[in-house]
């Protein structure tokens, strides 16, 4: 697995007690996925760069990872409407 993949999952096990997740409001949940991908776009350029990115190391666990937030992306975007709303 890729050392920055892994380091990442690391920092973020450390942050989240895994367990603790079914207790976070929608609002909590949404921050926190939408910092990742704050961190994922950082890293990659956009979200289809890392989509890209995960698609190129040609593993099958990593193409699961890809399609996942492939199609995910629409759920992403009403997560970012709900914070606009939200901050309005």
């Amino acid at each position: 697995m890729n050392r920055n993949i892994e380091s990442r999952v690391r920092k973020l096990e450390k942050e989240v007690n895994m367990n603790d997740l079914r207790n976070l409001t929608d609002q909590e949940l949404d921050s926190l996925i939408l910092g990742e991908l704050g961190a994922m776009t950082a890293e990659h350029g956009s979200i289809m760069g890392a989509v890209s990115f995960y698609r190129s190391l040609g593993l099958p666990d990593f193409d699961a990872h890809a399609d996942l937030i492939e199609n995910s992306i629409p759920v992403f975007q009403e997560m970012i409407e709900r914070r606009h709303s939200a901050e309005a």
